[in-house]
């Protein structure tokens, strides 16, 4: 298996250099560019592997370089779209924040009205709990007094239809019972 191993720089001026650096099928290239200028940023690096038989594999690993503002190259319109974006950016901050303005004002009156209707519940809780707790006992009581009146009633009628069928009974045997004899009979003819 043949495979190569290849440094590369981004910087111009490459001078090959290869090596054998590892035994067996391995083939090393080294391309290193480091030359120096004072204008271009660090250089960009990579490493890359790849195998030479099938099937083939390349492998890369690299780094680019940080972006610098002094290499940059902004025109006077860059700077106007920047100013425009920033401007508008403004603007809209301005205007969230000016609208928020009723709308937390709302919010500060709700809380006063809860903060009252709190104050008043708060107050009128117990008294009102005391009055029902009252009720409940008074409801009660009537309960049982009504309860007391249905047996006493109860107990009325079936006093006045004992009374009644007493009544009834004994008039049946007034009725049903014959005439008692008296002395006064009339001559025989």
């Amino acid at each position: 298996m043949q495979s190569s191993l290849q440094f590369q720089s981004s910087n111009p001026g490459v001078v090959p250099s290869r090596k054998n650096a590892f035994t067996g099928n391995i083939h090393a290239q080294r391309n290193l560019l480091c030359t120096k200028r004072h204008t271009l940023p660090k250089p960009l690096c990579s490493l890359t592997v790849q195998s030479h038989q099938p099937p083939h594999y390349t492998s890369t690993v690299g780094s680019s370089p940080p972006l610098h503002l002094s290499h940059w190259n902004l025109t006077q319109r860059h700077l106007t779209v920047l100013q425009v974006f920033a401007c508008v950016t403004g603007i809209c901050a301005t205007w969230l924040f000016c609208s928020a303005i009723p709308a937390l004002l709302a919010f500060k009156r709700a809380a006063e009205s809860m903060e009252k209707l709190m104050d008043a519940t708060r107050e009128e809780l117990p008294n009102t709990m005391a009055a029902i707790r009252l009720s409940g006992m008074e409801i009660s009581d009537l309960t049982t007094e009504l309860s007391d009146i249905g047996q006493e009633i109860t107990h009325g009628v079936r006093s006045s239809t004992r009374a009644v069928r007493l009544a009834e009974q004994r008039l049946r045997r007034f009725t049903t019972v014959p005439p008692p004899s008296s002395g006064n009979e009339h001559p025989k003819d």
